[in-house]
């Protein structure tokens, strides 16, 4: 009796201790230029109705509500906190008792960026939600199947080392590259048979993801393909954009 009452007190400590964590990280405030830009961004972005008339030919929800953008390890930290919550049953092929390191790999692909800072070397290690491609294969079963896409940037495999900053251009090349097979973000809200609602109805969306750290992918938050920037606009806005990100999140070496 007394073994379980102390396994018990264990485990509500442990739970404790991380429910503070995550508190903590929902707690982690970004830089107060990451917040003016990202407050920015934000401004003025595609409502709701206009990706619904926008779709499915493409448009303002082909970059804006279908490609997802990457998530910082803390923003995965709190979505999986919700994944193992209550979206397991909502997101598709969920199952609660996977491990936070089995999540991140079966839902995300990381790439990392570097980044020379004077004689440091430092990285930034980015998590882009995996999309949903649709192929039918005939067979005695079923004629059609869902699969993850691999990736959400063209040609970047699992650890890929990107240049910074002479690629950042070519990056936002890659980040809204879009099969035409493609059926969105994972963390979409979808129907029956995994059909897209509609294009804008992320699972993710929450209250100050301009300001903290929250389950929102960041740069999910950053993206909004109404700016009309001028190429020269959209590199200043980048280079501080990663710089930031880099300050505030990247790993010295």
């Amino acid at each position: 009796m007394k073994k379980r009452e102390a396994l018990g007190s264990l485990r509500h400590r442990a739970s404790n201790l991380h429910n503070s964590y995550l508190w903590g990280i929902a707690m982690t405030y970004l830089s107060k230029t990451l917040q003016e830009l990202l407050s920015k961004q934000t401004k003025n972005a595609p409502t709701l109705e206009e990706c619904i008339t926008c779709e499915p030919s493409g448009g303002i929800s082909h970059h804006c509500c279908r490609t997802p953008g990457f998530a910082m390890h803390e923003n995965v930290q709190l979505i999986y906190a919700e994944y193992v919550n209550h979206l397991w049953e909502t997101i598709p092929f969920g199952n609660k008792n996977l491990s936070f390191d089995q999540f991140m790999q079966f839902y995300f692909t990381q790439v990392i960026f570097t980044f020379i800072m004077g004689r440091d070397k430092v990285l930034l290690k980015l998590y882009f939600p995996k999309i949903i491609d649709y192929t039918i294969i005939p067979n005695d079963i079923t004629d059609k199947m869902y699969i993850f896409g691999p990736r959400i940037m063209a040609d970047a495999d699992l650890d890929l080392l990107v240049s910074f900053p002479d690629d950042f251009h070519n990056f936002y090349t890659k980040r809204n590259y879009e099969r035409p097979t493609n059926q969105g973000c994972v963390f979409l809200h979808r129907g029956e048979d995994f059909q897209i609602k509609h294009s804008k109805g992320c699972l993710l969306h929450a209250e100050g993801s301009t300001e903290r750290m929250t389950t929102k992918p960041i740069d999910c938050v950053s993206f909004n393909c109404k700016l009309k920037d001028s190429e020269k606009e959209k590199e200043q806005k980048t280079a501080i954009y990663f710089g930031e990100l880099l300050l505030q999140f990247g790993t010295f070496l």
